[in-house]
Protein backbone atom coordinates (compact mmCIF):
# COMPACT_ATOMS: atom_id res chain seq x y z
CA UNK A 1 0.00 0.00 0.00
CA UNK A 2 1.52 3.29 -1.06
CA UNK A 3 1.11 6.40 1.03
CA UNK A 4 -0.45 9.42 -0.56
CA UNK A 5 1.65 12.59 -0.72
CA UNK A 6 0.48 15.42 1.51
CA UNK A 7 -0.64 18.48 -0.40
CA UNK A 8 0.86 21.67 0.95
CA UNK A 9 -1.39 24.71 0.87
CA UNK A 10 -0.82 27.08 -1.98
CA UNK A 11 0.36 30.63 -1.34
CA UNK A 12 -3.03 32.03 -2.24
CA UNK A 13 -4.87 29.88 0.31
CA UNK A 14 -3.37 31.86 3.19
CA UNK A 15 -4.81 35.01 1.70
CA UNK A 16 -8.22 33.33 1.48
CA UNK A 17 -8.02 32.21 5.08
CA UNK A 18 -6.74 35.52 6.49
CA UNK A 19 -9.71 37.71 5.64
CA UNK A 20 -10.26 41.23 7.04
CA UNK A 21 -13.20 39.96 9.04
CA UNK A 22 -11.08 37.26 10.67
CA UNK A 23 -8.28 39.76 11.39
CA UNK A 24 -10.79 42.11 13.04
CA UNK A 25 -12.11 39.23 15.14
CA UNK A 26 -8.58 38.30 16.29
CA UNK A 27 -7.86 41.94 17.11
CA UNK A 28 -11.02 42.11 19.24
CA UNK A 29 -10.08 38.92 21.07
CA UNK A 30 -6.57 40.22 21.71
CA UNK A 31 -7.95 43.53 23.01
CA UNK A 32 -10.34 41.72 25.34
CA UNK A 33 -7.60 39.48 26.75
CA UNK A 34 -5.28 42.47 27.26
CA UNK A 35 -8.03 44.29 29.17
CA UNK A 36 -8.76 41.28 31.37
CA UNK A 37 -5.07 40.50 32.07
CA UNK A 38 -4.40 43.18 34.77
CA UNK A 39 -7.43 42.25 36.84
CA UNK A 40 -6.62 38.56 36.51
CA UNK A 41 -3.08 39.25 37.67
CA UNK A 42 -4.28 41.25 40.69
CA UNK A 43 -6.82 38.60 41.68
CA UNK A 44 -4.13 35.94 41.47
CA UNK A 45 -1.51 38.02 43.28
CA UNK A 46 -3.68 39.15 46.20
CA UNK A 47 -6.35 36.43 46.32
CA UNK A 48 -5.27 33.03 45.09
CA UNK A 49 -1.50 33.12 45.71
CA UNK A 50 -1.74 33.89 49.48
CA UNK A 51 -4.20 31.05 49.99
CA UNK A 52 -1.99 28.64 48.08
CA UNK A 53 1.13 29.80 49.91
CA UNK A 54 -0.62 29.44 53.29
CA UNK A 55 -1.64 25.91 52.33
CA UNK A 56 1.95 25.15 51.34
CA UNK A 57 3.30 26.61 54.59
CA UNK A 58 0.77 24.66 56.67
CA UNK A 59 2.01 21.41 55.18
CA UNK A 60 5.62 22.07 56.14
CA UNK A 61 7.19 21.07 59.42
CA UNK A 62 9.09 24.22 60.20
CA UNK A 63 8.67 27.40 62.17
CA UNK A 64 9.30 30.90 61.00
CA UNK A 65 10.44 31.94 64.47
CA UNK A 66 12.07 29.65 66.95
CA UNK A 67 10.73 29.72 70.46
CA UNK A 68 8.02 28.43 72.74
CA UNK A 69 4.36 28.34 71.79
CA UNK A 70 2.74 31.22 73.63
CA UNK A 71 -0.88 30.88 72.59
CA UNK A 72 -2.83 34.09 73.19
CA UNK A 73 -0.05 35.74 75.22
CA UNK A 74 1.13 37.62 72.15
CA UNK A 75 -2.34 39.12 71.69
CA UNK A 76 -2.55 40.06 75.37
CA UNK A 77 0.82 41.78 75.10
CA UNK A 78 -0.28 43.60 71.95
CA UNK A 79 -3.41 45.14 73.51
CA UNK A 80 -1.64 45.81 76.80
CA UNK A 81 -4.14 44.34 79.25
CA UNK A 82 -5.69 41.06 80.31
CA UNK A 83 -8.96 40.36 78.43
CA UNK A 84 -10.45 38.74 81.56
CA UNK A 85 -10.51 42.10 83.40
CA UNK A 86 -14.00 43.56 83.46
CA UNK A 87 -13.18 47.09 84.64
CA UNK A 88 -13.06 49.71 81.93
Amino acid sequence: MESQPIDLPAKGSLRKWLTPRRLRMWREYLTAYLMIAPSTLLIFLFGIFPVGFALYMSLQKWRLKRGDFLGLNNYITAIGRDPVQTDV
